[in-house]
């Protein structure tokens, strides 16, 4: 008995030691990211965070940082991220990591060239650059700050300028403060309210993309916007079938839905734009739940109002630019989701 005892923990450890050395393939071992995180003309910022996302921009997780150092950590499986650096240190800009070195600013949604490939264990050390402010109150037309109205920044991207995954809301002053960013960097801004009482706003008191102010970014700059009143929709005539509700109009736009090209739809979650011909197009929501109606808005003005499902509307888009609204009301007419796109053509 003593003889057999004394054999069994030899037979654990080396059947311990086989486990470990046999690959396992069920789950690979995470590789990580690390380095160093300085800011611009001080060293390591008191705070600092690394974010990470996946190739489509979902959020995934924080890595860790240390404030003595200046250095993080984080661990992830093998696949392509977007890491977002940024810091509470005052007048930093916050960048998406770019293997080429020119990383991206975060008004920028990363493209494939962003990607950070993790296949090993790797050290990025990145130094947030010195920048400057943006910040601004929104008011209605007495003056009253509105708060919880989203902010929206696009930057200039060669092609034509691209929103920012990241917003900015409006305190109970109607104040907002977007982060840092460079100097002479070009914009535009939009500012969207929370409620159906306000129309959204370009800077620069438009309603359209195209005509909107381009705002250059520089030192001390605080915006002052004013939200105009939204105008009751007049339900009762169709502007897009020059005041025509009959039967026949709407079997002439069931017509012309049955026409349309599904290789031609953009799509956000309930929005979904498709090319009818030459530059007509077929804008249809698609709610989920009990809605009552659908008010369609192309650069804030009304376009048509549909009180029956399928809900969409069908109107000419011009060259350039536009916005492209529909805001959902349920049955207490309330409104319970603004739903929006972009179309450039």
């Amino acid at each position: 008995m003593k003889h057999e005892t004394s054999i069994l923990p030899a037979i654990i450890l080396i059947t311990a030691l086989l486990f470990i050395m046999i690959p396992q393939t069920a789950k690979a071992e995470p590789f990580s990211i690390s380095g160093i995180i300085t800011a611009e003309s001080y060293g390591a910022p008191q705070e600092a965070w690394v974010d990470v996302y996946d190739s489509n921009l979902n959020y995934i997780k924080r890595g860790q940082y240390d404030s003595i150092t200046g250095g993080y950590y984080v661990s992830l499986e093998q696949n392509n991220y977007n890491l977002l650096y940024f810091s509470n240190f005052p007048f930093r800009i916050p960048v998406f990591y770019s293997k080429s070195g020119d990383h991206t600013t975060w008004i920028y949604n990363p493209s494939d060239n962003n990607f950070v490939n993790v296949n090993q264990t790797m050290i990025l050390n990145l130094t947030l650059k010195l920048g400057y402010f943006i910040t601004g109150t929104v008011r209605n037309s007495s003056r009253d700050p509105i708060s919880g109205a989203s902010v929206e920044f696009y930057a200039d991207a060669g092609s034509g300028y691209q929103k920012s995954q990241f917003e900015f809301t409006t305190d109970s002053n109607g104040y907002f403060r977007a982060w840092a960013l460079p100097s002479n960097q070009q914009l535009k801004i939009r500012v969207r309210p929370n409620s159906d009482l306000y129309d959204s706003l370009w800077y620069g008191d438009v309603s359209s993309m195209e005509n909107a102010t381009i705002l250059t970014v520089g030192s001390g700059q605080s915006l002052a916007i004013t939200l105009p009143d939204r105008q009751a929709p007049q339900e009762e005539s169709n502007p897009l079938q020059g005041g025509d509700t009959s039967k026949e109009a709407s079997s002439n736009l069931s017509t012309n839905i049955g026409q349309t090209s599904s290789q031609n739809a953009q799509s956000s979650s309930d929005l979904t734009i498709e090319t009818v011909k030459n530059n007509k197009y077929l804008i249809t929501a698609h709610p989920i739940g009990s809605v009552s109606k659908v008010c369609f808005y192309l650069d804030g003005k009304l376009k048509k109002i549909d009180k029956k499902a399928p809900f969409s509307c069908k109107f000419k888009i011009p060259k350039g630019t536009h916005f492209i609204e529909a805001i959902f009301y349920s049955p207490n007419m309330d409104v319970i989701k603004i739903e929006e796109n972009i179309i450039t053509r």
